[in-house]
């Protein structure tokens, strides 16, 4: 790595501090296993200077990252959100990455250094009680729950290792159900008819300890049948406005804006005919974007389903993975065979921007056909094969726009063809899993010219070919931007992986090699040239109240000794985590990460390559809900972060930071008031030896917020108020941001609400950059 390429990585961080956006995530300490994630990415200053954020997440041993837009909050509260579903939050662990888009295109990542192979991290708990390990699949909480004919599911995942499975046991209004449908991980119920009125139903099980066990105890509503509908719906239809009015000194006029987004999910049957839809329709879409707006249709119909418009198919980490594809995916399913289409669009033309002294190059509409063959099941044995075809139109752009002025493409159309197979077995109540997956993949980078003469090719590799690139064209384009011209095992990925789940015990091994010519433009982000080692342990002690996680990842590239040094990266973390009923939980935390190579400089290099970073973070989180107080039980919760990195071979950086949080949550006994009070301090060190350039600077932030409760919460008034300074080397800013809010129950089915803001900005420094700002937000949900 050169060192122009290192000093970039403090000038980053530099800029950061100064006049840049400042991101902040505080890794959530207990997320229980199989429930949604909530993650948040603050903003604490520059906010008005972002357009969106992305992040990207995969599961413990995991290759290929997936890819969700974020909730984009306001300037009055300054974040981005997104929602990981439960479905994926139930293996050891979570790691991800925020990728934050700014509106001058620039983009930069948190972790700031290495965040793809040095990713945050979370691990998952087991439920400290054992009720809280059944989790309510459907009927969705989400939609409407007065349903006419019901499917009941309820998960066990992360009871499944102590749970006496044959002993799970369906009850509805107090009676056992025998003809549920009982799996590994969940129990499924579909009655075949419901009489009108409320109807309860719980699950309950017996530990193989011979401790008997049960859920909460659910509620459904099935309504009287007053007009036969022809189809049976439910869903939920959401309306968001955001408006926002900017007045700044600097400004002649005040800047406002207006935005705002239409959702609506739903689902429903007719007999043996299911249909689901989902649509999301935003102000923000723009043409010559990659699209925001998302929506599709759904028919499944026994042993086929169909889906058109927006949908994000999984075929192999290798081969589909993590990509939204716009277009027609379908489903023919037996119990023992399944076969899988795909076709559309993951990227859209556009057309770029054109001023007098740069030009933005557009992008190529990019197409993806896929098709995807499945013997056998997951519960014991299962063998896929994949085929995948992902290639640029490149007609979809007109030349002015990928070309400069000296007829150079600074964007080319590419074209990528895949096959891949995989196969996995599973033992023992599929305790003991153990996978393997391979691909093969062609890529080429430019195919403007299409493809090349038989003769032109046999000439320039003195060969014979025994086919013509000319009548592949179809297939793939062959040419001399092949990347390599000649397949070998640099164009090979592969992995193998082992899952065992024992005695309270979660184990994870995975090896993976992905060679320097592999491609796939419909995985989300595979490091090319690159040999993975990891291993992950959970361990669960104490009836859950103790947990052990640890994991160790090696990366290292140069698979074929195709360069002159090896790039390798170590990974080691762990965490303890304990916790018991009335009593404080302590949670502690380590993540090292290290990165060099072994480059040998000589007497005719002039650049020196080497490599050697080191970085360490060290967490601990404590919390404690205090009881005693009797007026206003408080849940009091501290965290404290350490993080160091730092440049051993150019000594271009040397970055520390700290942050403590400390915060407390009452709910009043004898007042429907509810309330928030937290402080969070950081302090940030940034320095290059090598260049003496020295910046600190340190965080405050004071954020209070209390909640009335009216008409049995029915009515919900708020106020909050944040106040932040920064200091240090950098300029003294503050931020002062108050909010007034409400939200109103209608009926059970219908919720409003509406919120203003307003946000205060200073800086000492710089007078004239002082602003003021109001926004109004106003929601409507109704489930049906």
């Amino acid at each position: 790595m050169k060192r122009n390429i290192l000093l970039s990585v403090f000038l980053l961080f530099s800029s950061l501090l100064i006049s840049g956006i400042i991101p902040f995530h505080q890794v959530p300490v207990n997320i229980q296993s199989g429930k949604p994630v909530k993650l948040v990415l603050e903003i604490r200053d520059g906010f008005d200077l972002t357009d969106r954020a992305i992040c990207y997440y995969r599961n413990f041993g995991e290759l290929a990252f997936q890819e969700a837009e974020m909730m984009k909050g306001t300037e009055t509260e300054p974040q981005f959100a997104v929602t990981i579903p439960a479905n994926f939050a139930s293996g050891e662990g979570l790691e991800y990455y925020f990728s934050i888009i700014g509106k001058d295109g620039n983009e930069i990542t948190l972790p700031e250094n290495q965040a793809q192979t040095n990713p945050f991290r979370i691990s998952f708990n087991a439920p400290l009680k054992y009720s809280e390990g059944f989790i309510r699949l459907s009927p969705d909480p989400t939609l409407s729950t007065d349903l006419k004919n019901p499917v009941i599911a309820i998960s066990y995942f992360a009871l499944k290792n102590d749970l006496d499975l044959n002993s799970v046991q369906l009850v509805v209004d107090g009676k056992p159900v025998n003809s549920a449908v009982k799996s590994d991980n969940m129990i499924v119920y579909k009655p075949k008819s419901v009489l009108p009125g409320k109807h309860s139903y719980y699950v309950s099980g017996k530990l193989k300890n011979g401790v008997k066990i049960k859920s909460e105890e659910w509620w459904l509503k099935v309504p009287e049948i007053q007009f036969e509908m022809p189809l049976n719906i439910t869903g939920n239809a959401s309306v968001n406005t955001y408006l926002s009015s900017l007045n700044a000194d600097y400004l002649n006029e005040k800047d406002n804006e207006l935005r705002s987004n239409f959702q609506l999910n739903f689902r429903g049957y007719h007999r043996w005919l299911h249909f689901h839809s989902k649509l999301y329709f935003s102000s923000l879409e723009r043409r010559n974007k990659q699209p925001v707006n998302r929506y599709n249709f759904g028919i499944k119909v026994p042993h086929f389903e169909i889906i058109g418009g927006d949908y994000s198919p999984n075929f192999g980490s290798f081969s589909v993975s993590g990509k939204n594809v716009r277009g027609v995916y379908s489903r023919l399913f037996f119990n023992d065979f399944r076969l899988l289409t795909t076709y559309g669009s993951i990227q859209r033309d556009t057309k770029g921007a054109i001023t007098d002294t740069t030009m933005t190059p557009g992008t190529f509409r990019r197409k993806t056909m896929a098709m995807r063959l499945e013997v056998g099941n997951l519960k014991s044995f299962q063998w896929g094969l994949n085929i995948t075809k992902n290639k640029d139109d490149k007609n979809s752009l007109a030349k002015e726009y990928y070309l400069d002025v000296d007829g150079l493409a600074l964007e080319t159309p590419k074209d990528n063809l895949i096959l891949g197979t995989d196969f996995r077995l599973a033992v023992a109540d599929q305790r003991f899993v153990l996978g393997t997956e391979a691909a093969m993949s062609l890529f080429n980078d430019n195919i403007l010219d299409g493809a090349i003469s038989k003769a032109s090719l046999e000439s320039e590799y003195d060969t014979t070919l025994p086919f013509d690139p000319a009548k592949l064209e179809n297939i793939f384009i062959i040419n001399e931007n092949m990347q390599p011209i000649k397949p070998g095992l640099s164009n090979l990925a592969y992995k193998a992986y082992l899952r065992a789940f024992f005695a309270g015990n979660m184990l994870n091994i995975s090896y993976s090699a992905v060679g320097s010519a592999y491609n796939s433009l419909s995985a989300n982000y595979l490091q090319n040239d690159a040999r993975t080692f990891g291993f992950y342990d959970n361990l669960n002690l104490f009836g859950n109240s103790l947990s052990l996680n640890f994991g160790l990842k090696l990366i290292s590239d140069n698979l074929y000794n195709e360069k002159d040094y090896t790039t390798s990266t170590t990974n080691y973390f762990g965490r303890i985590y304990y916790a018991r009923e009335n009593l404080p939980y302590f949670s502690l935390s380590f993540n090292s990460n290290s990165s060099g190579n072994d480059f040998k400089p000589n007497s005719t290099q002039t650049v020196d390559y080497s490599v050697d970073i080191k970085s360490a973070n060290y967490s601990f989180g404590t919390g404690y809900e205090v009881k005693n107080i009797s007026f206003a039980p408080t849940k009091f919760s501290l965290s404290f972060n350490n993080l160091a990195s730092k440049d051993e071979a150019h000594d271009s950086f040397d970055l520390k930071k700290n942050n403590i949080t400390l915060s407390a949550r009452s709910k009043f006994a004898d007042l429907p008031v509810s309330s928030i009070i937290s402080y969070s301090l950081s302090m940030n060190n940034n320095f290059s030896p090598s260049d003496g350039i020295y910046l600190k600077s340190d965080y405050h932030s004071v954020y209070m917020k209390g909640i009335l409760s009216i008409l049995d919460d029915k009515i919900k008034p708020y106020v909050d108020f944040k106040y932040s300074l920064f200091g240090g080397d950098i300029d003294s800013q503050t931020l002062e941001i108050v909010n007034l809010g409400a939200g109103y129950h209608l009926d059970r089915s219908t919720f409003l609400s509406t919120n203003l803001g307003l946000k205060f900005y200073q800086n000492a420094d710089t007078e004239n950059s002082n602003y003021s700002k109001i926004i109004w937000r106003f929601r409507i949900s109704r489930k049906f």
